[in-house]
């Protein structure tokens, strides 16, 4: 009886300190892994056409701004009503580009790979 406890006793040891052995390995490699994954090529490629299409996405939305702005110029009645909902869309949308350009920049393991020819941050002043 005694035997067959501490047989038992001796594989619950034996289970924890493999358990513990696993976790320290697995902390350990933890950096080599997250570098490997931000440095992978689907990554790298990722992140540069997200930033290019966040960017194209913010100069499309700013234009259309202005078009809206100049055509609610022009506008009357009903019609500036519908170019006004449209306008308000429009800068929310753009706000949202600014955002996600924005935020993905500050993070370090995505702006290494935004294109030079890109600017650092949006200026969310220009979706007004």
């Amino acid at each position: 009886m005694k035997l067959a406890l501490y047989s038992l006793l001796g594989i619950m040891a034996l289970v924890i300190v493999l358990g513990f052995m696993s976790t320290a390995v697995s902390v350990i490699s933890a950096p080599g892994r997250v570098l490997r994954e931000t440095l992978g090529t689907q990554n790298i490629i990722n992140n540069y056409e997200m930033f290019q299409d966040l960017n194209a996405g913010f100069q499309r939305r700013v234009a259309d701004i202005q078009s809206q702005r100049a055509l609610l110029a022009d506008s009357t009645g009903t019609e500036a009503n519908r170019v006004r909902i449209e306008l308000t869309g429009l800068q929310q949308t753009c706000r949202d580009l600014v955002a996600r350009y924005n935020s993905a920049s500050e993070k370090l393991n995505r702006s290494v790979f935004k294109s030079q020819n890109l600017p650092e941050t949006l200026d969310l002043n220009a979706c007004n």
